[in-house]
């Protein structure tokens, strides 16, 4: 004997048929009210008395759950059993109460234990109510527990991967802070070069106006000499009158050539010194830009 009972969700005013619950989901819904953490057993007096509470007083004390114990514990050990044994014990018990109903065997208790399981789901709606709510309420626990436990990963890996990237920022500001130094020492040289630079300048410029005035003063002495021998050619007719101004002539001439020569060695030192400074020059000029 199977029996169907439906429950009416009201919540809107109007009796709407939201499903169906046959025998088979009373008998386990009361296993699965009792196995509150999920473990799959329960002790077969806590199932004995949970099925004890929908039933009438009356009928709570004619006996039969005591049948129902020796079926589902004969040893009396109150051992958990598993929802299958619990669900043969059960059957078989309300099989039994149905045979003792038939045959006229207390009839009036098997029919009235029947009569209170069967009338649970209509009379008792907020027991088989409350079960799928329950079930759901257990069900968004655990999503929120994983959903949290997601999002504690998360924030750990997130948390990782912030100290990862702040070690690496503290080794790069580390590195930008030795490159900073290094370029502040390299500006620190190129000033001083710089000021090297325009020291030789101010040299090589006071030699170029010593080397301005040599010239100056080899074209005057040229143009002496041109004008000494003009002189001198003028005065060959006067050879033997001038004889002695003219060896004091050529006496002169041999001390101005002396001194032209040595200013052409002057000029040439200068020479020298003005390309050797220009070279240190150039030397200090590739160094500044490389």
């Amino acid at each position: 004997m199977e029996v169907t009972h439906a429950i009416f969700d009201t919540s809107d005013g109007s009796a709407n048929i939201s499903r169906f619950i046959s025998e088979e989901d009373l008998i386990d819904s009361i296993f699965y009210t009792c196995d509150l953490k999920k473990q799959g057993k329960v002790p077969v007096l806590e199932l004995v008395e949970c099925i004890s509470s929908i039933l009438s007083p009356e009928n709570e004390k004619s006996g039969e759950l005591n049948n129902l114990r020796n079926l589902l514990d004969p040893s009396h050990s109150d051992h958990p059993i598993s929802l299958q044994e619990y669900h043969a014990g059960v059957k078989q018990w309300m099989h039994n109460l149905s045979n003792n109903s038939g045959s006229g065997d207390g009839v009036d208790v098997g029919e009235g234990i029947l009569s209170d399981i069967n009338s649970t789901g209509s009379s008792s709606d907020d027991m088989f109510c409350d079960l799928p709510d329950c079930k759901a309420k257990v069900a968004d626990l655990e999503y929120c527990r994983a959903r949290l436990a997601e999002e504690n990963e998360q924030l750990v890996r997130q948390l990782e991967t912030s100290e990862d990237s702040i070690t690496q920022l503290s080794a790069e500001l580390e590195s930008l802070r030795r490159r900073l130094h290094a370029v502040n020492l390299d500006l620190d040289r190129w000033k001083t070069i710089e000021n090297e630079n325009q020291d030789l300048r101010y040299q090589i410029s006071l030699i170029e106006e010593k080397e301005i005035f040599s010239k100056s003063e080899v074209q005057r002495l040229h143009k002496d000499m041109c004008s000494l021998t003009a002189d001198n050619r003028e005065s060959l007719e006067k050879l033997e009158i001038l004889n002695t101004e003219l060896n004091a002539q050529v006496m002169l001439k041999t001390s101005m050539q002396s001194s032209m020569h040595n200013l052409q060695a002057d000029q040439e030192q200068i020479q020298k010194e003005l390309e050797h400074l220009r070279s240190i020059c150039d030397y200090y000029a590739e160094k500044s830009t490389s």
